[in-house]
């Protein structure tokens, strides 16, 4: 017999790809150092000195493809995801991917690795890492802790294995698999999180960004808040969200608290005015919120702070729970406040200013509301800012979401 004589680690390669093809042809059953040898066409020492045993073929096939899994993740998941869903997309994409790539044996594979304790621990092992993979990627959206969070990873992996495995077997088609997958992980993290409420979520993970309201609140058209909310509007159609704008300036809305508003307040249900209905709806249709404004005495315009003070009514924006505790009742998606001052930070922060904004206005009223996920950005110095000061800003604003 004239063996071709190999590098060890392509002749590792060759063994391994010959070990995947038994599997694939006849089972994990048949599949012996010896048999290997013989399909190989090399001497019986060779998948011995390779290997060890079989428990170390089986091992040596699954790291493989394990590996190959993990680097497929992480070389999508590398990309800029942008957002919770994307990120889901991505990962069920790659899993599925690597799974129909692989070939069917993989799941007699898997499945063999369960026949000792040794294989089993082995196995574990490999899904761990492929959990803290998933862990990492999905760290910026929400945060999976203690016990809860390793059932959430278990159940999203597991439900991963059994559907790459039909995709894997041609069972399922590659999208319905992929789509099934992304439904199963959106599901399992939506229940975590109303389970979890107090979990630091940085972006409402049960929601998509497709709808987002941006309230602008200056008289002049071209001015400095309008040109930030304009780049910020571009930017979020480029990410496929629809955009609606509320200039409060040139809708003519009526900051000032009306006969109606207190009548709502003390409890007649018909005295909402029309004008505040429409701006329930919009905020309703939201996905995300977003306020650009100048600073003025340190805090949000009169325009602005009126439409705080009549759309955000008893019984829709919160409520009085039965103990009299206030309950926040907006459903809680992602708010950003984008605003102009024309001071420095020193200045803002020598007098507390900056501590004024968080208390009054984020917790005040979007804390108030049960809104969580508030983010204040300030262009200091605004009235002398430069073009590329400006630029620069809107740059590390970064992704808005």
């Amino acid at each position: 017999m004239v063996v071709k004589r190999l590098r060890k680690e392509d002749r590792r390669v060759q063994l391994l790809e010959v070990a995947r093809g038994i599997v694939r042809q006849q089972g994990t059953e048949a599949l012996t150092l010896g048999y290997l040898a013989e399909r190989a066409n090399v001497t019986k020492p060779i998948p011995y000195d390779h290997f060890g045993d079989r428990e170390g073929l089986l091992m040596a096939l699954y790291q493989d493809y394990s590996d190959r899994q993990l680097a497929k993740f992480r070389e999508t998941l590398a990309v800029d995801s942008k957002t919770l869903e994307k990120t889901i997309r991505f990962f069920s994409a790659a899993y599925i991917d690597c799974a129909i790539a692989a070939g069917p044996e993989t799941g007699p594979i898997a499945a063999a690795l369960s026949g000792s304790r040794a294989l089993q621990t082995f196995r574990e092992a490999c899904v761990a890492e492929c959990a803290d993979c998933l862990r990492t990627a999905l760290s910026p959206f929400i945060v999976l802790k203690g016990v809860q969070g390793e059932a959430v990873l278990t159940a999203i992996i597991g439900a991963a294995e059994a559907l790459s495995t039909s995709a894997g077997n041609g069972v399922l088609a590659r999208n319905v698999a992929e789509d099934m997958l992304s439904g199963v992980m959106t599901g399992v993290l939506e229940t975590y999180a109303s389970l979890l409420p107090h979990l630091e979520v940085a972006m409402s993970a049960t929601h998509a960004i497709k709808n987002a309201l941006i309230v602008t609140a200056h008289p002049i058209d071209n001015s400095l808040s309008h040109t930030l909310a304009a780049r910020i509007a571009g930017k979020l159609r480029e990410e496929g969200t629809q955009i609606e704008i509320a200039d409060l300036h040139a809708e003519g809305f009526n900051p000032a608290m009306t006969r109606a508003d207190l009548d709502l307040y003390h409890g007649d249900p018909s005295a909402l005015p029309d004008d505040i209905l429409r701006e329930q709806k919009r905020v309703e249709r939201a996905d995300m919120l977003v306020f650009v404004f100048p600073v003025y005495w340190w805090s949000v315009p009169a325009l602005l702070k009126g439409w705080f003070d009549r759309v955000l009514t008893l019984n829709w924006a919160y409520k009085v729970a039965d103990d009299g505790r206030i309950v926040g009742n907006l459903r809680d998606v992602p708010v950003r406040l984008i605003a102009t001052g024309g001071s420095d930070l020193t200045g803002f922060d020598k007098h507390g200013y900056s501590t004024a904004i968080q208390t009054q206005i984020i917790e005040g009223v979007f804390g108030f509301c049960g809104l969580k996920n508030v983010k204040l950005e300030i262009l200091y110095q605004a009235d002398t800012a430069t073009p590329e000061q400006v630029e620069e800003f809107l740059q590390r604003l970064g992704d808005i979401q």
